[in-house]
């Protein structure tokens, strides 16, 4: 989920580079990358990013979705990449979409394997460090339907709640399911804890 307007970071923090030269965005693909096929990846952006933007960023096989509502938050940004989902390919063997976040470059691919392994079509799976939840959460097919109509930035969260009995939250020892780097402060702190 990469439509973000990045309102709170002061510029474009997708771009920001980070010490090790890379972009927030670019590092989160990569280490995504390395936990799941690049043709398995989509990047959503909104229909105020130009895709060429972010063609370099991308890993060799992955496709960029555009969500037409961003402008009214991640759920909204959710939902399209929901309903786009399902009229893709109505009889696709998909049987669950791990949302990540394009902020969040620091989660372990093990982590990532991890939940991946979990995720099943009727569930929802979702990390949590030392009992705070994080990303990415893994929503399995049977339950897309319940997101395709979600406009504002909580909705996603708000409807987590109403579904508690279907979500495994899984304990892990990675603090990156919990780490977003969504101001200046946040990356500086980010860095020193890495030092």
């Amino acid at each position: 989920m990469a439509a973000g307007a990045s309102s709170r970071f002061g510029s474009d923090k997708r771009f920001y580079i980070l010490p090790s030269g890379f972009s927030i965005l670019e590092t989160t693909l990569k280490n995504i990358s390395l936990a799941h096929p690049d043709s398995d990846l989509s990047l959503v952006l909104s229909t105020t990013d130009h895709p060429k933007d972010f063609q370099q960023l991308l890993p060799t096989g992955a496709s960029v979705i555009t969500a037409v509502h961003a402008n009214n938050g991640l759920g909204a940004s959710l939902s399209d990449l929901i309903v786009q989902s399902l009229d893709k390919d109505p009889s696709s063997e998909v049987t669950a979409l791990g949302i990540y976040l394009a902020d969040m470059p620091s989660i372990a691919p093990q982590t990532m394997n991890r939940l991946e392994q979990k995720a099943n079509r009727a569930k929802i799976v979702r990390p949590t460090y030392k009992g705070v939840p994080g990303h990415p959460v893994w929503i399995g097919r049977n339950l897309w339907g319940l997101f395709k109509n979600l406009t504002a930035d909580e909705g996603g969260k708000q409807l987590l709640k109403g579904l508690e009995s279907l979500v495994e939250l899984v304990e892990v020892n990675d603090d990156g399911v919990v780490i977003d780097l969504d101001t200046p402060e946040a990356v500086s702190l980010w860095q020193k804890s890495k030092m």
